[in-house]
């Protein structure tokens, strides 16, 4: 039988902060907090190596956001960019939600410091 997943993140700031989070739910995070995290409309990247989902805001450039230093190990990596599975290497400007998958129980053990989306946006 299979276990039980749920999402959990971590927010990337341009500033070099990083915020753990979890979504209000307990389970899977909404489009609602990926824009929160984000600042606006979200692109799904996907990292090769270790297959996490990275959101970041669609707009980011456009929008002059500075850009996250965070991303540059990323840009190392093979990134799926979007559902059309193309392959980019790029920078992203503005945060970074990095999401990943943890079994129920391991998950609860590592809760402790994590917050909402929205809480660490605010902070």
């Amino acid at each position: 039988m299979a276990t039980k997943k749920v999402e959990r993140g971590v927010i990337w700031f341009p500033t070099g902060e990083v915020v753990a989070v979890r979504p209000a739910d307990g389970a899977k995070f909404s489009l609602e907090e990926l824009q929160t995290a984000v600042g606006g409309y979200v692109e799904m990247m996907i990292t090769a190596t270790r297959g996490h989902r990275v959101y970041v805001n669609e707009e980011g450039a456009i929008k002059r956001l500075p850009p996250n230093p965070r991303t540059w190990e990323f840009a190392n990596e093979r990134i799926y960019v979007g559902l059309n599975g193309y392959a980019q290497s790029w920078m992203v400007s503005g945060n970074a939600l990095e999401v990943f998958k943890l079994d129920v129980e391991e998950a609860v053990q590592k809760d402790g410091g994590r917050i909402s989306c929205k809480q660490a946006v605010r902070s």
